[in-house]
């Protein structure tokens, strides 16, 4: 979704660097209240998967609406609240994981759901990709797919079985936040997750940024972006999420982590190098493979460490960290490709992925992290 938000505003609107990233910060500003907004929805009693539904309902309507803005700024009084609602979702959903699926089962289960939502991206990518080389103005009928779409899912998950959510998963306001630093193995996991978050965050939208602009060398048509950045990686997912959603329930966390950071600083390496659309496809389907295992571990590490009325308190401090980092990142990426060009940036975020392997690989063999917990 946030790939053809981005596409749109560079191709139609033509904002400048700064208003360009406020549109992926707007979905890590969702993540980061998201400890704020737990702790607010658990006075009311409702179920979890019912503040989803509402969630996923609202940004769907704020998308539709969107499709009829004819400048970057009514484009974004909807956009930015669609974002903000749209990443509200997993730390509700993750109460719905937890309590439906046991330990073994969990990673595979969330893994099906992917490979399903990843074969709608990759077809939706190759359409949308074309339509909007055919007449960018059908980027309004894009948005209202999307809208209806995310109804769709506000339907689903309505229906889906939860617990309700009440004050003991949570606690008042930002105070969950203290886990980060009272449970010391959340919090090392959490700055880990941080480096290699904030790496992946800071190049995901200058991938479209590379592609698109001329003075980068590639010079793209809006098809080939959205094959290369949007098909091709879901694809890949679509082949792998399986795979690692097996590894995930029989596997140790981190070593999991440790081979998916180990792919993304592969896949960056790449990208920021070459201008060959070769080249490209390699790179992003090597992080398409990796993709697939971060979208299990991300949705559902928690639940391996957490004690069983706290994994939504947990959850929502792990989205608020991606929320800090995600809102930050795609400035100091746009800043940083602006003044001294994508290799250099690259080079910051492959700094990054490292340093998350080094602080990781030493807790390994936290016993709290046997395998089946």
């Amino acid at each position: 979704m946030h790939t053809f938000v981005l596409l749109i505003a560079i191709r139609y609107f033509q904002p400048g660097p700064m208003f360009k990233a406020i549109l992926p910060a707007c979905i890590s500003v969702g993540l980061l209240i998201s400890p704020l907004v737990l702790s607010l929805t658990s006075k009311a009693k409702i179920k979890a998967t019912h503040w989803a539904s509402l969630f996923w309902a609202s940004s769907g309507l704020l998308m539709f609406s969107s499709s009829y803005a004819n400048t970057f700024s009514v484009f974004l009084l909807c956009i930015a609240p669609s974002l903000l609602c749209y990443a509200l979702v997993p730390t509700f959903m993750i109460f719905a994981y937890s309590e439906n699926y046991t330990a073994k089962q969990r990673g595979q289960r969330i893994a099906t759901f992917f490979v399903i939502s990843s074969l709608a991206a990759g077809g939706f990518a190759f359409g949308g990709g074309y339509l909007l080389d055919a007449n960018i103005d059908n980027f309004r009928w894009i948005l209202r797919m999307i809208g209806l779409s995310a109804l769709a899912s506000a339907l689903l998950a309505f229906y889906m079985p939860s617990p309700v959510v009440e004050a003991k998963h949570s606690s008042s306001g930002f105070s969950n936040l203290s886990l980060s630093w009272k449970d010391r193995l959340f919090g090392w996991i959490l700055l880990s997750w941080m480096c290699i978050g904030f790496a992946n965050l800071m190049t995901i939208p200058l991938r479209v940024e590379y592609m698109a602009q001329p003075e980068y060398g590639v010079a793209a048509t809006n098809e080939q972006i959205t094959f290369v950045i949007v098909l091709i990686p879901a694809i890949c997912r679509i082949l792998s999420t399986r795979v690692w959603g097996f590894l995930f329930d029989s596997m140790n966390l981190l070593t999991l982590r440790t081979v998916l950071n180990a792919l993304l600083i592969i896949s960056i390496f790449i990208f920021f190098r070459y201008q060959d659309l070769t080249m490209l496809i390699i790179a992003m389907a090597i992080h398409g493979v990796a993709h697939g295992g971060g979208n299990v571990a991300w949705s559902l590490w928690v639940t391996k460490i957490a004690p069983p009325d706290k994994t939504g308190a947990y959850m929502s401090v792990h989205t608020a960290f991606t929320g800090m980092r995600g809102f930050v990142s795609p400035f100091v990426g746009f800043l940083l490709i602006t003044y001294v060009g994508p290799v250099a940036t690259s080079m910051l975020a492959l700094i990054l992925a490292a340093l998350s392997i080094v602080i990781q690989v030493p807790l390994i063999q936290h016993p709290r992290l046997k395998v089946g917990k």
